[in-house]
Formats: C-alpha cells, sequence, structure tokens
C-alpha cells in the first residue's frame, strides 16, 4: 500500500501574520511593553527569521505612544542585514514619510528601494536608524528595553538584539555589537 505524506498545515499564527500582509515579526507585538525614544546615529537591529523565496518588500514599525512632531531628523532609513552585517537592502531617506507623523499607535510600512528575495533560511536583522532629532517632539517605536540576554547567542546562534553607534546612513558592512543597554524595537518585514 502507498504511503501518503500530508504537508504540514500553516500554523494559525502564521495565517494571521499573514493576512495581515506580514512574513513573520521580531516578537509578538503585544509584548511591546510601551513607545521607547530613539538614539541618533545608532543603527539597532532586531533579530527576524525568514524562507527561501521570501519576497521582502520593506519592514513595518509601530509608532506606539509619540509621533514625531516638528522638523523631520536628518535621516530615517531602514535595512536588511545578514548576521554578519552585510546589508542587503536598504530604504534609503525616509524621513519625510507621512507615517511617521501621523496619530500614535498607528503601523509605519518602510519600503526598500527594491524587493529582496532571500535566498535560504536563516535570520536577518532588521535594523533602523536616525540620524538627527524631530523639531519638538521626539517620535517613540515600539518596544522593550534591552536587558544583558538580547546580546547573548546561545552557542554559535545569532544575538537577538545587535547596534552600531555613530552612523550617518546605515552602512554597507556593518560592525554589530551587542545591544544590551538601549531599546529593542519591534519590526516585521513584509
Amino acid at each position: 500500500m502507498p504511503r501518503i505524506v500530508l504537508a504540514d498545515p500553516t500554523p494559525r499564527p502564521q495565517l494571521a501574520l499573514t493576512g495581515r500582509g506580514l512574513l513573520t515579526q521580531s516578537w509578538e507585538i503585544v509584548q511591546s511593553t510601551s513607545g521607547r525614544a530613539i538614539t541618533s546615529q545608532l543603527l539597532q537591529g532586531t533579530l527576524i527569521g525568514l524562507r527561501a523565496g521570501d519576497r521582502v518588500t520593506g519592514l513595518v514599525f509601530c509608532n506606539q505612544a509619540q509621533r514625531g512632531i516638528g522638523t523631520a531628523p536628518t535621516l530615517i532609513e531602514v535595512s536588511l542585514y545578514q548576521t554578519d552585517g552585510t546589508q542587503l537592502v536598504t530604504s534609503g531617506n525616509i524621513a519625510a514619510q507621512a507615517e511617521w507623523t501621523a496619530s500614535s499607535n498607528v503601523w509605519v510600512p518602510a519600503p526598500f528601494t527594491a524587493v529582496y528575495t532571500v535566498p535560504t533560511d536563516d535570520d536577518y536583522y532588521g535594523t533602523f536608524l536616525q540620524n538627527g532629532t524631530w523639531g519638538s517632539t521626539q517620535m517613540q517605536l515600539a518596544g522593550v528595553a534591552a536587558s544583558s540576554i538580547n546580546g547573548t547567542a546561545v552557542g554559535s546562534g545569532a544575538k537577538v538584539a545587535v547596534q552600531q553607534a555613530t552612523q550617518a546612513t546605515a552602512p554597507a558592512s556593518a560592525t554589530f555589537a551587542a545591544n544590551t543597554g538601549n531599546v529593542v524595537f519591534w519590526c516585521a518585514p513584509y
């Protein structure tokens, strides 16, 4: 008698993410404790898992608790990096994007300049960089306070949260350090 092998059904949480237009997320958005302030010129990355064949058009952040008010900073740039620090795709400067100043508690899609097709199942870093400050009131993104566990990898695995200081723009090759004392932002590729 022939053996029939059925594919595993898509897990229900993934169905909900896909229904919202997201591929995955750094963690469940409901675990974000509050809006977190942004440090100028600090490139911050959050670990996300992607599958071969995923077509990533950008990253979504959540403008939580406080929108940016006043003159926009010089630059806001989001990027996708390999865990070795190689930049794969970026948004370019999106500081003028209207969603940053929209009412609080809104999704902020940050599109890349090109669609990136993921070549292999792997871990990646979704990053956020702001250079400068808002004119009068600083924007806050959904996130959690960093802790020592965020910068710890299990064995040869990737760190949960990374950063690189003093960056005017997102570098083509980042030298990531563990993010153990700053904010870790929630993000989701779409």
